[in-house]
């Protein structure tokens, strides 16, 4: 019975780590995009705005 357990337990917490490691992975990720994407609309805000006000 306490063997049984403790493999259930241990099996849940190894996916629950699983499930971290991916999560802060894709977080970490998410915020690596999120920089480069500020600093892309930055560079590119005014010509943006330019082009958007020549099309009118």
């Amino acid at each position: 019975m306490a063997a049984a357990l403790n493999a259930t337990l241990s099996s849940s917490y190894q996916q629950m780590h699983q499930m971290y490691m991916m999560v802060s992975t894709f977080e970490a990720v998410i915020g690596c995009c999120s920089i480069l994407t500020d600093a892309d609309l930055q560079e590119v805000g005014p010509l943006s705005d330019g082009r958007q006000a020549t099309r009118k």
